[in-house]
């Protein structure tokens, strides 16, 4: 009960008021107003990345972030799993680490808990990285696309990829969507847009890999 009292203390509140919502998230979700996948959005990895470049130095910079977004949103499960079992577990410790952390700090000051906030932002990312782990698994079980039907498909790139850095694309199963990490044979970059051929499962990197695909006029 002390717990739950100091959770509304005003440096707790924001944190509070998170938990507030992801229960009633997952309230609707098991009386069947929701589901699972009611807030998955379409990641749009290359939206604040990707700009008109005049130089090829400019391009370079482009990809190397694009390639970093790629691999962070890869390293924390962002499409693997669905986006609000990741925002859950981001909640929860988020709440409880700000609740532990201003009590045991004795801390009722706005200073202190915004010095506070980046700390907790770390700890939490991490947690829930491991938090999810076996929801990971679980998921690529039940989602996972038949890779005789993914292989000799044409997929459509979701963000930028290229021989080393995975990107993210779209392939259609019996008409439903699926998403797949990809990456290039020869190492040619894709774009966000660009449509490639599904050459074969790369088992180590637990992807695919693509080619260029180009439709004939």
């Amino acid at each position: 009960m002390e717990f739950l009292s100091y959770a509304l203390e005003p440096v707790n509140l924001p944190y509070t008021f998170l938990m507030i919502l992801v229960s009633f998230y997952w309230l609707g979700t098991f009386v069947g107003v929701l589901d699972l996948s009611s807030f998955d959005v379409d990641v749009d990895l290359d939206a604040d990345i990707d700009m008109d470049a005049d130089v090829d130095t400019d391009a370079d910079v482009s990809a190397e972030g694009g390639s970093a977004v790629n691999n962070l949103l890869h390293f924390f499960n962002i499409g693997e799993i669905p986006i609000m079992i990741l925002i859950s577990f981001f909640a929860l410790f988020l709440w409880i680490g700000s609740v532990l952390s201003n009590y045991y700090l004795a801390n009722s000051s706005w200073g202190v808990a915004a010095i506070l906030f980046i700390p907790l932002i770390i700890v939490s990312l991490l947690l829930t990285k491991v938090a999810c782990m076996p929801f990971v698994q679980m998921f690529k079980h039940i989602n996972k696309p038949d890779d005789v039907k993914v292989v000799g498909k044409v997929c459509t790139l979701r963000s930028t990829a290229d021989g080393e850095n995975m990107g993210l694309a779209e392939v259609k199963l019996d008409g439903i969507a699926q998403t797949v990490y990809v990456v290039t044979h020869d190492g040619t970059p894709l774009n966000k847009g660009d449509q490639a051929l599904v050459l074969m499962r790369k088992e180590d990197k637990n992807c695919y890999v693509v080619e260029a695909y180009h439709t004939s006029n």
